[in-house]
């Protein structure tokens, strides 16, 4: 889950909830925002992702870090598939 959950904030910020819909849309399966924000807590604590403050709620978004670990997750699921 934390593939997608960086991979939805590849494409922009997002708030936990908006998190929690596109993991759900991406792995068919439900997500509850409770789980999204268990994630995105690890991944701040790590310092993959970082709260913003946009328009009075918060969002998230991929540190360079956060970026780097995306890339690393992406290549890792490109060689096991091509295996």
């Amino acid at each position: 889950m934390v593939y997608e959950v960086l991979a939805t904030l590849w494409e922009a910020p997002a708030t936990d909830n908006e998190v929690a819909r596109a993991v759900q849309d991406r792995l068919g399966i439900p997500c509850s925002r409770n789980v999204a924000d268990h994630h995105l807590r690890i991944l701040r604590t790590c310092g993959y992702v970082t709260p913003r403050n946009i328009g009075g709620s918060v969002s998230y978004a991929l540190t360079e870090s956060g970026s780097t670990l995306l890339a690393w997750y992406a290549e890792s699921i490109e060689k096991m598939e091509t295996a």
